[in-house]
């Protein structure tokens, strides 16, 4: 009995035991599946843009004029993190300012205040100055950088990423250790080698692998070099007081001075005396605020008078990305191609119109008005045109034919010197038959026709 109890407190300190290994197991797996995801969500690359930022570090408050500016956008950064983690981070910026010469200056010297260097440069001049500077800077000064380069000019665009590649570095540093001992194993196998066979080709596996041992050390420094300077692009660009506008037309069949329809097609086919409604947009892409001063077709005889605003104002200025809708009916009495043109100006924040180069823009456009004839007895003209018409497609036509059979032309050439050999043939093949004498019928009628002669005679001879 007593042996029985041992036997059975042993088993429940074993179960109690085993249950206690399970829960700590359990404890060390939950751990370590969020040390994994802690692990997958610092090796997923980080990309911000201007636009678009999940939780940035966003730079400092900046007067407008130098943060935004003209069509400009507030500066985004990502804050690197002492995550104990290989991390390559990258951005790249664009600038406008009026000066590229001077904030090429003034950005350098900021990156090399705070520890980095110009790695690259390429610069282009007049009529559309732009620089791009590509600068190396240490990963614990990568926000500060970007956030007083953004400073120098109006920042356009941004974008901004982090790599994690601890695991290829761990992986090439794997690949490195491996193979180091496998050239020391055959090394070794080279000393101990005698024939020459042998030697030969632990010489060649020897190569080989010092050769792959070499790229992989190079890969492994080229991401080291990476991880330990972060990368900065800056491109920067000429800010002009430029008037740039795209002008649109279009049109759809039917009288609606209010253009509720616009914007159409770009062309439009009605019966001749019908109205068209026209539609004519004009869009500001530049980067700054313009007016429009005039808008006129020749060919439609109209002007910005005879325009009516279907959305926008006509006599305030358009900002960037802006963009105003006008509309008119006209009686199309014939096929028409129009020619709109557009003249915008560039103004100042206080409305005063700007000088200088581009500060005034003229855009043209065109679109095709088709009037056809309506149904009913066609006149003189419309027999001559279908006549030319058919005449054209006659002569199109014929020439299709020719291509088609002039691969063929010398089928016949071919087919008529044939019969004309065989029939040659044939009557030669007659002739010479003819010469020998022998009667065209068998020899068998011949005899049996100089028997009934003898038999004729014969019988004359008898009867005398």
């Amino acid at each position: 009995m007593n042996v029985r109890a041992i036997l059975v407190v042993s088993a429940f300190a074993l179960v109690v035991a085993a249950c206690a290994g399970a829960g700590g197991d359990a404890e060390e797996s939950l751990e370590s599946a969020a040390a994994g995801g802690r692990a997958q969500a610092a090796e997923t690359t980080a990309t911000t843009s201007a636009s678009v930022s999940p939780a940035p570090t966003l730079a400092p408050e900046l007067p407008e004029s130098e943060a935004v500016g003209d069509a400009g956008i507030a500066a985004v950064a990502i804050q690197p993190a002492d995550l104990g983690r290989d991390i390559i981070f990258t951005a790249d910026l664009t600038l406008a300012t009026r000066d590229v010469a001077a904030a090429g200056r003034e950005v350098t010297r900021i990156v090399e205040g705070l520890g980095g260097f110009l790695f690259g440069q390429e610069t282009r001049g007049e009529p559309d100055p732009m620089s791009i500077l590509t600068f190396k800077v240490p990963p614990e000064n990568f926000t500060e950088a970007l956030e007083r380069i953004g400073s120098v000019g109006t920042l356009r665009n941004q974008s901004v990423s982090a790599s994690d590649v601890t695991g290829r570095i761990v992986d090439l540093e794997s690949q490195i250790k491996t193979m180091e001992a496998s050239i020391e194993r055959l090394r070794a196998f080279l000393e101990n080698a005698t024939d020459t066979k042998a030697v030969t080709e632990l010489e060649t596996a020897l190569v080989e692998r010092e050769t792959r041992l070499e790229q992989l050390r190079g890969q492994l420094r080229t991401l080291q070099r990476q991880v330990a300077l972060a990368t900065i692009t800056v491109r920067l660009v000429e800010f002009v007081n430029r008037a740039v506008v795209v002008l649109e037309t279009s049109a759809y069949p039917g009288a609606d001075d209010d253009g509720l329809s616009c914007p159409g097609s770009e062309s439009v086919t009605v019966v001749r005396g019908d109205e068209v409604t026209l539609c004519f947009e004009v869009r500001n892409v530049g980067d700054t605020k313009v007016r429009i001063v005039d808008l006129r077709d020749p060919v439609l005889d109209l002007s910005l008078a005879d325009l009516d605003v279907v959305f926008g104002v006509a006599e305030a200025e358009l900002e960037p990305g802006e963009s105003v809708m006008f509309a008119t009916s006209r009686q199309v009495e014939r096929t028409l191609r129009t020619r709109t043109t557009a003249v915008a100006r560039a103004v100042g924040e206080g409305g005063e119109e700007l000088t200088g180069r581009d500060a005034v823009a003229n855009v043209t456009s065109s679109m095709e008005l088709r009037a056809v004839i309506p149904e009913g007895v066609p006149g003189f003209f419309d027999g001559l045109q279908r006549s030319w018409r058919f005449l054209i497609r006659l002569f199109q036509l014929t020439l299709l034919a020719i291509g088609v059979f002039l691969p063929f032309a010398w089928v016949p050439v071919v087919v008529w010197l044939l019969v004309r050999w065989f029939a040659r043939s044939r009557w030669e093949g007659w002739a010479s038959r003819g010469r020998s004498g022998r009667p065209p019928t068998g020899g068998s009628a011949g005899e049996a026709t100089d028997g009934s002669e003898d038999g004729e005679t014969e019988t004359e001879v008898d009867s005398a």
